[in-house]
């Protein structure tokens, strides 16, 4: 249980680092679903079967509903980068 400890706290460590310098926002959803599926498994081999199968299926619900909403925002604004925030100055 300790090598899938630490393959998830690594897994989970280099997707969210991985996710906060990405500028496509489907990659910072799909690193940050990683680096979910990471701490997933380091509750897993912590021994509780329960707390890591409720954040498996609480996350794939919530994960969908973002996929969707990414995906009507991206189709909205014609743009899939995170370079601006809507409202900034120069935004057309």
């Amino acid at each position: 249980m300790t090598v899938f400890l630490a393959i998830g706290t690594v897994s989970m460590l280099l997707a969210s680092t991985m996710a906060m310098v990405s500028r496509d926002i489907k990659r910072v959803w799909a690193y940050s679903t990683i680096s979910q599926l990471g701490l997933m498994i380091m509750g897993l081999a912590a021994g509780s079967l329960f707390a890591g199968t409720f954040h498996l299926t609480t996350h794939a619900g919530f994960k969908a509903l973002l996929f969707l909403c990414s995906g009507s925002g991206s189709i909205c604004t014609r743009r899939t980068t995170c370079t601006r925030f809507p409202g900034e100055e120069g935004d057309g």
